[in-house]
């Protein structure tokens, strides 16, 4: 296996493509979150992004469909998009009504303004520079409605990164990720608050603390309102 993150996403959709949704897109316990801390992740996004039965709603970055499954019992229009191909072949078992595409999170195939509501959850970690972050974000916001709402979450803190990485350390050694080259991207909180202010966007920041998720300590999320 080649030591990229695409490739061990690419992997773990084929080894564990039988396996619970959460642990195939990297949520499982030994990554410091539990049952009731997933369904509180659920509830922050729900609530965050006041998803109802009509909104027109896109996952990038949406792996098998760990979150991208319960929403879609929630919004009757979903979509997803995800870099590795074995995650979007599994989700689409679960999602068989989405319309679910390979593709890069920079490049949405989609048309301006088509989603209601739009999110990532735990993915900005991976990608490969701040300026391909800046892309992302570009395309969310172009697909994303006038009046509709983007969560970028769970966006690593660049100002807890030593106390984070100490945690991860010992984590690696158990499992996949048990790879030098596979470093996470961080972020500066005035990373998002300066770029959005440029393009004139109206966001919140807010720091991700969810009971039964340890690691979100570490993490921040990002409201965007185009």
């Amino acid at each position: 296996m080649s030591r990229n993150w695409k490739s061990l996403w690419e992997f773990r959709g084929v080894k564990y493509k039988d396996k619970d949704l959460k642990f195939i897109d990297g949520f499982y316990g030994g990554l410091g979150i539990s049952d009731k801390g997933w369904n509180n992740v659920l509830k922050v996004i729900i609530d965050k992004l006041d998803l109802s039965l009509n909104d027109v709603f896109l996952e990038v970055g949406c792996g098998a469909g760990a979150a991208l499954y319960p929403i879609s019992n929630i919004c009757k229009n979903v979509a997803g998009i995800d870099y590795a191909y074995s995650l979007i072949e599994v989700a689409k078992k679960y999602v068989p009504q989405g319309d679910l595409h390979c593709c890069e999170a920079s490049e949405l195939p989609f048309d301006d303004g088509f989603f209601d509501k739009t999110l990532t959850l735990s993915v900005f970690q991976y990608f490969p520079s701040l300026i391909y972050a800046k892309k992302v974000i570009d395309e969310l916001v172009r697909c994303t409605k006038e009046k509709g709402r983007i969560l970028i979450c769970d966006v690593l803190d660049i100002s807890k990164k030593s106390s984070y990485e100490k945690i991860k350390e010992g984590e690696a050694k158990k499992g996949d990720f048990n790879d030098d080259a596979l470093n996470h991207l961080y972020y500066e909180k005035r990373f998002f608050s300066t770029y959005l202010q440029s393009k004139e966007l109206t966001f919140e920041i807010f720091d991700c603390v969810i009971e039964g998720y340890d690691n979100s300590k570490y993490r921040f999320n990002v409201l965007i309102y185009p």
